[in-house]
């Protein structure tokens, strides 16, 4: 499912709060979830990268000063 997918605009069963017993709701969240987890795992070495080079270049301009 899409985030797309899951958009409630529209659906005919909406009701208030309704994503506590949609199960259409539920299953799109456990995926997006993994997705969410899977993309924290994959994406963390490059954040974590480009934190210490960020840090390495405001340490270099503090120094210069």
């Amino acid at each position: 499912m899409t985030r797309a997918e899951v958009s409630c605009k529209g659906c005919k069963e909406r009701y208030e709060k309704c994503h506590e017993k949609c199960p259409r709701y539920r299953k799109w969240k456990e995926v997006w979830e993994e997705e969410k987890e899977w993309q924290r795992q994959k994406l963390a070495p490059i954040y974590e990268a480009h934190g210490r080079r960020r840090i390495a270049i405001e340490n270099a301009i503090r120094k210069r000063k």
